[in-house]
């Protein structure tokens, strides 16, 4: 996941989708978190390639798989303020890729966990 992060920073999308997807094959061995995090990913690399549709699967997935983990959590006040800046950028970047591919109505649904 974190080379797989490095190249999602350089750009090196192929390179990064790849090494994701390897992940993705191990997923019984990660955390919610971690998915959520591939996922995430996903839909960055995807949005980034202007494949606005696949970009919203791939947030999908991640805000399911966060608010699930996100629920189930009654831990110490950092770990929820951690908690509630990931949730806030993976609803930012859902509702952004709503809103480029037409589900405008969608935009401000995306805003609940």
């Amino acid at each position: 996941g974190n080379l797989g992060q490095q190249y999602l920073n350089l750009g090196r999308f192929k390179e990064a989708e790849g090494l994701f997807f390897k992940c993705l094959e191990m997923k019984d061995q990660l955390q919610s978190s971690g998915l959520s995090t591939i996922y995430n990913n996903l839909g960055a690399i995807h949005r980034s390639l202007g494949r606005y549709s696949e970009a919203v699967s791939y947030y999908e997935k991640a805000l399911v798989l966060f608010s699930l983990l996100f629920s189930n959590r009654k831990e110490c006040a950092i770990a929820v303020k951690e908690e509630s800046r990931q949730a806030a950028v993976l609803m930012d970047n859902l509702a952004k890729m709503y809103g480029l591919v037409g589900r405008t109505a969608e935009v401000f649904s995306s805003f609940k966990l």
